[in-house]
This record gives structure tokens, sequence and C-alpha cells, in this order.
């Protein structure tokens, strides 16, 4: 059994408790805040999932380009895709590709990279080509947005086993979390296992994962910026990178495992 293919098939359970639309109205916000426009432009979204984000942004007005490695979710968002207007559609394209391998001809206004995609990226090695990716598809002076694992939230707070209980009108699933701490890597491992009972006549699925999670520190990432031709933005009055409180507009704390980084292209 391929794990990730049959996790793809209940990803939208397990996150159906997930606020997509306040997120993409979030963003938006953020982006009003930099560009002082509402809803134009363009949208490179890195690992896109089942595509919620991409069709909220689409409706506020933006066109998005949705990139994920794995084909499976590139096929529910396009599925999910097909239930929207046509308006919508025109507005939105999947692509299956590593964001880090992506050769797009276009140039963006913004790319964003949501739901700790950046914290995958758990070598040196493959942050920078992470960002060198994202800088690429920039339109010089664009936008780049990411949240991230904040090291010291992850530190303070440690990562604590979790359980996770969804149901449907025919499933059951339940989620174990249990992390473990590699504090000399800044990386969590965090070991699923997820049963997905689908009632009394079929035996239970049990699907086995590894998240390797890298977290970080804001000079850290302000150094990866800098080496990568990214610089501060406005939003952050030209002192250092910008850095928030996701969802809240807060400055982090030691409480804050999800924060928001904004950088611009060099122009």
């Amino acid at each position: 059994m391929n794990n990730f293919i049959e996790y793809a098939k209940y990803y939208d359970l397990l996150y159906k408790d997930k606020d997509y639309e306040a997120e993409a109205e979030y963003i938006h916000s953020v982006i009003q805040r930099y560009t002082g426009k509402s809803g134009e432009g363009s949208i490179l979204e890195f690992g896109c999932g089942t595509g919620k984000h991409s069709v909220l942004l689409a409706k506020k007005g933006y066109s998005v380009c949705g990139v994920d490695q794995s084909s499976e979710m590139i096929s529910l968002a396009q599925n999910r895709l097909k239930e929207e207007s046509i308006q919508i559609q025109k507005r939105i394209q999947y692509f299956a590709s590593n964001a880090s391998e992506l050769e797009r001809p276009e140039k963006y206004d913004v790319v964003i990279a949501l739901f700790h995609v950046i914290s995958y990226q758990t070598s040196n090695h493959d942050l920078n080509l992470f960002l060198q990716s994202a800088r690429k598809h920039l339109k010089p002076g664009g936008l780049f947005l990411f949240d991230f694992w904040y090291g010291p939230a992850v530190l303070g707070e440690r990562p604590e086993n979790r359980i996770k209980r969804v149901t449907d009108s025919n499933l059951e699933i339940m989620r174990i979390a249990e992390p473990v701490l590699r504090f000399r890597e800044n990386i969590v491992d965090v070991h699923y296992m997820t049963i997905v009972e689908k009632g009394e006549s079929q035996a239970p699925v049990k699907i086995t994962e590894l998240h390797r999670m890298r977290y970080f520190f804001e000079p850290e990432l302000q150094l990866f910026l800098d080496h990568n031709d990214f610089e501060p933005t406005s939003l952050s009055n030209g002192r250092s990178y910008f850095f928030e409180e996701w969802m809240t507009s807060s400055l982090p704390t030691q409480k804050t495992w999800g924060v928001l980084c904004a950088a611009k292209a060099k122009v």
C-alpha cells in the first residue's frame, strides 16, 4: 500500500476543522497591507494540497497557480475545482511538482507556502533550493509569504503526544501523533498512526507516516533569505524581516508555534 495515496484520500476529513476561509482572508489582508491593492495580481502556491486556499484566494480576485508534489493531492484539487464557477476555474491552474524543482515561465506577484511547507525543508541544501525557487518565480519586488514552526515555542512548550478523532457518515478516523525532538538538528520527527474504520464489514485501514519538521529561529531565516536574494519588506519599516504570529498579527512569543514571515524579492 502506498501510504501517501491512502493518506490523501482522508486529508480533507482529517482537517475539516481547519478554518481555511479565515486563513485565506488573513493572507489576503497581509497582501493588501503590502501592495495597497485588493484582490489583484497573481499568486504561486507551494504545497497547495487539495486546493482549498487556492479556490478561496481566487474568489477574492487573484489568479492562482497551485503546486504540490503529490499527484493524488493535485487530482483532488482538480476535482474540487470542477465544482466551482467557470470564472473561478479560469483563475486557477494546478501542477504536480516538487516546489524546489518547479520550472514555470511566468513570474508572480506573490509566492505563498502555507501550513508549514517550509518546515519540511530539513537540510540547509533543501532550504536553499526551496528559497531559490520562490525567488526565481517572483517578479522583482514581489512578496514571499510563508509560515513555519517557531523555534522558541518548540523548545519552550515541547511537542506532546496527541490523538485526533474525526468522523463523517461513513468513516471514523483516529490519528495518533508521537513526536520525537531532535534538538541538535532543530528537527521534530512526528510519527503518525492513522486508523480508518469503514464499518463492521471491513477491516480497519492502518496508515503509518513520518513527518520530519524543522523549526526555525528568526536570525537563521534572515540569513537564508539574505543569501537567496530577498530583502525586508515595507511591512517591517525596513528594519528587519517581517515576522508575526500566524493569524493574530501579534509579535511572536515563546508560546507561538506558528509564525508568518514576509520577504521581498530584491529589485
